[in-house]
């Protein structure tokens, strides 16, 4: 059944919502269209929902794999445009990637920066690129 530690309550009801390595999550079911996600049940309150819930591939119907691949090339600074000739994805389809994986990033941003207080600015290359401009 594989290692439930790494997934939390996704339910933010829960008193246990985001809590990981609690053992209170059970598996129950697959889902997907080869059955290959795990459904899982919290036994705290009792919901249940996919082991893709809360990650940028939830509710997406074409493959990991592709999906990885179209975020790649975009990671790469490849435009829409090119990134659709190279993958053969529709452009809405590569926008609202771009788009999910933008929001994703920021949530995690979000999540794993929290009360950082800076000590120390440096403005080093933008003293360098207006000293140039004039």
């Amino acid at each position: 059944m594989g290692n439930l530690s790494e997934f939390c309550c996704r339910n933010p009801e829960c008193s246990d919502y985001g809590k990981k390595g609690l053992d209170n999550l059970g598996c129950h079911g697959y889902s997907g269209k080869d059955k290959k996600y795990r459904m899982l049940r919290c036994k705290t309150c009792g919901k249940s929902f996919s082991e893709r819930k809360g990650t940028p591939f939830f509710g997406l119907h074409m493959s990991e794999e592709r999906v990885l691949g179209i975020w790649r090339h975009l990671a790469e600074g490849d435009g829409i445009r090119k990134t659709h000739r190279l993958t053969g994805t529709c452009l809405d389809t590569m926008c609202r990637l771009a788009k999910r994986a933008g929001q994703h990033a920021k949530a995690i941003h979000e999540e794993l920066l929290r009360h950082v207080e800076a000590q120390e600015a440096q403005f080093d290359e933008m003293c360098n690129f207006v000293g140039k401009k004039g």
